[in-house]
């Protein structure tokens, strides 16, 4: 029931700060922070340039 709750929480905000403009990255604490470095450069290396 809880994990559903957060579930729910964690896609309400990923649409607000997409509606704001931002590049929403989900990161899990077991995950090796180099490839989480390497996704996230790749991911904005990818984005569009915003001025």
């Amino acid at each position: 029931m809880k994990l559903h709750g957060v579930v729910v929480r964690d896609r309400d905000t990923d649409v607000q700060l997409t509606s704001a403009g931002w590049l929403v990255v989900r990161v899990w604490e077991h995950e090796d922070a180099e490839a989480v470095a390497d996704r996230i450069i790749a991911l904005v290396s990818a984005s569009p340039a915003k001025t």
